[in-house]
């Protein structure tokens, strides 16, 4: 024990720490589900992120309030280095994932699975980037003759193919990050027409 603190002050001390682990932890969540939402553009994780943080806060106080009352002072001690340790491993994953997958492109719809020549296809999705990270959209060999593009929206038309053939339909940012359908067919016109 410290000579100039007693054992009250002591578990009021530790309380507090741990009270702002809680609040730092609840933060950083908050963070990453803002830095999500912002990068996909939704609207309802940026609320949800907003309502975990004021319930994490919320739950801290009630934990903390329950632990200063019925834990001895050496537990308090050992869950908040624990509670700080799982904080890290967090920012940690949280930090490998964001590195991959927050600028990856993401289809989430295509007008058609297949085409002939001269078609044009629409693709909807998130994060293909803007006109200035233009990539390229491809079917195999045939790479399609780009019509617009934009941040959610892309247009290209099919050009004339070597041959007919079923495929992964790829599109390819600027940056070489890549999302795939995985079934896209190159038609003979004569099947269709």
């Amino acid at each position: 024990m410290l000579p100039f603190i007693n054992h009250t002050q002591l578990k009021q001390l530790t309380t507090s720490i741990i009270a702002l682990i809680f609040w730092l932890s609840a933060y950083m969540l908050y963070d990453y589900i803002t830095v999500f939402a912002l990068a996909f553009r939704d609207q309802s994780s940026l609320l949800a992120s907003i309502a975990i943080q004021l319930g994490s806060l919320l739950l801290a106080q009630l934990l903390i309030n329950r632990l200063a009352r019925h834990v001895s002072i050496y537990k308090l001690i050992i869950a908040s280095i624990v509670i700080f340790q799982l904080v890290l491993i967090a920012n940690q994953f949280y930090s490998s994932y964001s590195a991959k997958r927050i600028l990856y492109p993401r289809i989430l719809a295509v007008s058609k699975d297949w085409s002939i020549q001269g078609d044009r296809i629409e693709i909807l999705g998130k994060r293909f980037g803007e006109i200035s990270d233009q990539g390229s959209v491809k079917v195999r060999d045939t790479e399609f003759m780009i019509i617009s593009w934009s941040n959610n929206r892309v247009v290209v038309e099919q050009p004339v193919p070597q041959s007919f053939f079923k495929s992964p339909l790829i599109l390819t940012k600027s940056t070489n990050q890549s999302d795939q359908i995985d079934i896209f067919e190159i038609k003979d016109p004569k099947d269709v027409l």
